[in-house]
Order: C-alpha cells, then structure tokens, then sequence
C-alpha cells in the first residue's frame, strides 16, 4: 500500500501484509492511520458546506466519485464482490464482509449530530448542483 503526491512520487509506503488483504486491514495497522485518527496528518481545514464545515477527507471522497461518475469509470465486475461471480446473484452483507475480511463490528446507529448535519449539507448542495446542470 502507497501514498502518491500531486506529482505521482512516493511519500508513504507500507508493505509486509499478504496479498489477499483488505486495504482497510493494513492502512489501520500503521502508524499512518493513528496520526491520521489522532488528527497529527490531515490538516484541520474543512470547507463550508450549507453550514457545516466539512472536513478535507470528505470533501475529496465527493468529489473523487463525482470524477469516477463523469469519466464513466465503473467497478470491473472482476472486482465487485457484491455479486456472485458463478450465479450472477447478489451476495448477502455477510459474505461480502467475510470476503473483505472486515472485522465483525456491530451495526451502529449513527447519532453524531454534526454528521447528520454534515451529510444533510452535502446532500442538499449536491442535489441542488444537479438541479443547475439540468
């Protein structure tokens, strides 16, 4: 695993996990990914959105699946386990949960205020995005 600048060169990598591991698993074994949850790596500037203020991470999630969108990038249907590649039928969350070897976390009930708030924000600046390009 590997991070890139703006100009493609290297300014972290990781590497000791097999191949078959999730990225999620080995980014949240490193040191990168506790400097980055403790706040020391992603600088706290956030842009304004309705009225929340929304952190950088965010923002660039947006707008990277909105790039993917408007350049026709779509999953390869090699890499979507969310469909049995045998029967075509969908897989149960489960399964793709074993296949992604995510941990066994409970289902929790988002109650974080500012995220609700965050994700209305969004959802309303881009619905009404949409709305212009219309």
């Amino acid at each position: 695993m590997a991070l890139i600048d703006a100009k493609y060169r290297f300014i972290w990598a990781n590497a000791g996990f097999p191949g078959n591991s999730h990225d999620s698993v080995i980014l949240q074994a490193t040191e990168l990914w506790q400097k980055i949850t403790s706040g020391e790596t992603i600088p706290l500037i956030s842009k304004k959105i309705g009225q929340s203020d929304v952190p950088p991470l965010i923002v660039a999630c947006v707008i990277l699946h909105n790039i993917c969108i408007d350049k026709g990038d779509a999953l390869s249907p090699q890499l979507n386990l969310t469909v049995d590649p045998t029967s075509q039928k969908q897989r149960d969350r489960d399964t793709v949960r074993k296949l992604l070897q995510m941990r066994n976390c409970p289902k929790v009930k988002n109650t974080s205020r500012k995220a609700n708030a965050i994700c209305d924000d969004i959802m309303e600046y881009l619905w009404s995005e949409r709305k212009n390009v219309q």
